[in-house]
């Protein structure tokens, strides 16, 4: 297969020319080992030679980046064994497609220009070193980083995932940002595909941070405010980015461009939509890009084993902004911004200040319980509250502009109510109105034995993981991190603690009794570790149901002023929500009158 062979030094790298018969043409594949890469970047055309690739020795980072700049996927073969240890190939299917890949930075020169198809059923003419494969067979390595990382995620959080699930083909998730890092291993749990990730550039530089995201794929985006001088770098993360969706792939952006403790969504940045548009335009507008809104809402983010809904939306495209981006495409930029707002804000809480949130969450519970929609003392998963929780917050932002004196009168009864389960400690489970005998006894059988059957479980699991469970607090207290990265330390303080107990408990059991024993401490410890950890939520609801019974024995007083304020509140919000109905159907229809006239 291979005919003649040139070199010629590039300052300090080395590129070779090597042409190939004629039916392997169009082929963009590579082969290399640990230390380097040689990559095939593009056929082209000599005089002389005739058809010719050319070869460009770059280390393995700048190989994936130049994989996602391009749009191929290619396979990768040990440097002294003809067998392929990895394969990620791909087929380019369509003419024209422009390589635009920089690595000035590192010695390199530009290379683009058009590429050869390579059309089906072209497997049986590839070079031996080469194979095909789908465009999503990724590496192992990205797969079992984003594991391992989004498992800890939902093991520090109690995840609830709705939504369908992620579309095939070239993909961009775009996500609300309230929690760091924390959002991108969330979304890692819950998506079903390897969505590479775009962060901070100075992420990418940080003691054990930077390889893990280098693991996963991610593309560094240059911020003004983290450096001035480093915005011109932007550039290669477009053509990384647009890359990566030609090749097929799928990326997850946060279009605030920020993390945030905001109530609400902030201003949306431009580049998820930039990328998009770019992305269609060159692919001739063919590509079938989908967008999915992705809304991320936590109950207190900074505290371990609170709830967590991640709400996938509906995907769109934006294949129909082709004429308005050619005529304009900052018209178009900002239309497609305005989309993707819209769908992160229908799987998103919003409200105007955090008080607002507390009020919504206990006029929520009330009157879903107090309607017998949900039994008294039953916790609901934040992701089942979620579509009343919005609907809430829709009504009070309506009664709060159509109605101020009755939001005013409103606020205080919620307020009173709130502040008297609090006194009571009752929890989100609420004062039921009394306590019937049959489902008392009930919940004292069932919970009592799931306590007493894990008990043994639950005091191993502690003695063993007691100290690493305390770990992130002592971290996060030495260290003092800001607020928006307090769950970020948290959750990297106790999967690091984990791992190094892990490693601890077999090999102390393997000095004391072998192998055998090694084996046991390495299956036992995690599985007493989440007994434990599930044992001891269940001990709290348990201890919180029994002290408001007991709180609430010999006090009628209670039970009236609560009933009568239940009574209260849910006419109220009955009142209100007929009215809300009932203006919302009168306002399409003015609209429509003064459209006729």
């Amino acid at each position: 297969m291979l005919r003649q062979r040139h070199y010629f030094r590039r300052e300090r790298w080395r590129v070779a020319a090597l042409e190939f018969e004629r039916r392997a043409a169009g082929l963009v594949g590579v082969a290399g080992g640990p230390h380097f890469q040689h990559a095939l970047v593009r056929p082209r055309h000599d005089p002389r030679l005739g058809q010719v690739f050319v070869f460009i020795r770059i280390t393995a980072q700048d190989l994936r980046d130049a994989v996602a700049s391009t749009g191929f996927l290619v396979s990768v073969e040990e440097n002294r064994s003809p067998r392929v240890t990895k394969q990620i190939a791909g087929r380019v299917e369509k003419v024209g497609h422009s390589i635009s890949w920089d690595l000035s930075d590192h010695g390199h020169r530009h290379l683009g220009g058009p590429v050869a198809k390579c059309g089906k059923g072209s497997q049986d003419r590839l070079p031996r070193f080469a194979t095909v494969g789908g465009g999503e067979d990724l590496d192992r390595i990205p797969r079992l980083v984003a594991g391992i990382t989004g498992t800890a995620a939902a093991l520090f959080y109690r995840v609830d995932r709705h939504g369908p699930p992620l579309p095939e083909g070239p993909l961009i998730v775009a996500a609300n940002h309230p929690n760091s890092l924390v959002d991108a291993l969330l979304i890692f749990r819950c998506s079903e595909r390897i969505t590479r990730p775009l962060g901070r550039a100075p992420l990418f530089d940080r003691f054990l941070l930077g390889p893990v995201l280098r693991a996963l794929g991610g593309i560094p985006v240059y911020r003004r405010e983290d450096d001035p001088e480093a915005t011109h770098r932007n550039d290669r993360m477009f053509r990384s980015a647009v890359g990566a969706l030609h090749g097929g792939g799928a990326i997850q952006i946060y279009p605030e461009g920020r993390s945030h403790s905001e109530t609400h969504l902030v201003e949306f940045r431009t580049g998820t939509a930039r990328i998009a548009l770019q992305a269609e335009d060159g692919a001739d507008w063919g590509l079938g890009l989908s967008i999915v809104p992705v809304g991320i809402t936590y109950s207190a983010k900074e505290l371990a084993r609170t709830e967590v809904a991640v709400r996938f939306g509906k995907a769109f495209g934006c294949a129909d902004l082709k004429d308005r981006y050619r005529e304009d495409p900052v018209a178009a930029v900002r239309r497609l911004t305005e989309r993707i707002e819209r769908g992160i804000r229908r799987q998103t809480l919003n409200f105007d200040r955090h008080r607002d949130r507390i009020l919504v969450e206990v006029a929520e519970q009330l009157y879903v319980r107090e309607s017998r929609w949900v039994p008294w003392r039953v916790r609901e998963r934040l992701g089942t509250r979620f579509p009343r929780l919005q609907r809430f917050a829709r009504g009070l932002e309506w009664i709060r502009g159509a109605h101020p004196e009755e939001h005013r009168r409103l606020i205080e009864r919620v307020e009173r109510y709130a502040a008297l389960s609090d006194e009571l400690h009752a929890g989100e489970g609420g004062v039921p109105p009394r306590y019937r005998f049959l489902p008392v006894a009930r919940y004292v059988l069932v919970r009592g034995t799931l306590l007493a059957l894990g008990l043994p479980f639950a005091i191993a699991g502690s003695l063993l993981w007691v100290p690493v469970a305390r770990l992130p607090g002592f971290v996060v207290r030495r260290v003092k991190p800001q607020f928006e990265v307090t769950a970020t330390i948290k959750l990297a303080t106790l999967l690091g603690g984990t791992f190094a107990a892990w490693i601890l408990w077999p090999a102390l059991g393997y000095v004391a009794g072998g192998l055998s024993v090694a084996v046991v401490a390495a299956v036992l410890a995690p599985v007493c570790g989440f007994v434990a950890m599930r044992w001891v939520e269940l001990a709290r609801e348990v201890r919180e149901d029994t002290a408001l019974f007991l709180r609430l024995q010999g006090r009628p007083d209670l039970r009236e002023q609560f009933a009568e304020l239940r009574s209260e509140l849910t006419e109220t919000l009955r009142q209100l929500e007929k009215r809300w109905m009932e203006e919302r159907q009168v306002s399409p229809r003015k609209e429509s009158d003064g459209r006729g006239t």
